[in-house]
């Protein structure tokens, strides 16, 4: 083998590396770039289930009692528009007092009137 030879072949093994190295730079680099997507990828993810469970859990612990104040009310203006729909019992009765009374009488239809009176007679 000759000088010239070997210096080709030294040379050749110089670009080769050389352009090994350059293909190793991008790959890094690239590399660097989806780790970073990733990185961010995760970050929103975890921030998108935050803001769908907060509120759900908001929910669970807050809303039943605003609704249950909802409903009481609901049923109480039922109750008193529709007196079929009550249950009367001796405690209910006692516990009225004569505002309850007139806002009951005002809801009756004349026959649910009569029934009072029939129920009150049997007392």
């Amino acid at each position: 083998m000759t000088e010239e030879n070997i210096n080709h072949k030294s040379q050749n093994k110089n670009n080769v590396l050389a352009e090994s190295l350059k293909l190793n730079q991008e790959s890094y680099k690239m590399l660097k770039d989806i780790k970073r997507y990733i990185f961010w990828k995760k970050i929103w993810t975890g921030v998108k289930i935050l803001i769908v469970l907060v509120p759900v859990l908001l929910g669970i612990f807050y809303l039943p009692p605003i609704i249950k104040h909802w409903v009481d009310k609901y049923h109480y203006l039922f109750s008193l528009s529709n007196f079929n729909s009550c249950q009367i019992s001796d405690s209910n009765i006692e516990n009225l007092n004569k505002e309850d009374i007139r806002e009951i009488k005002r809801g009756l239809s004349p026959k649910q009137r009569q029934m009072i009176i029939e129920i009150m007679e049997k007392k």
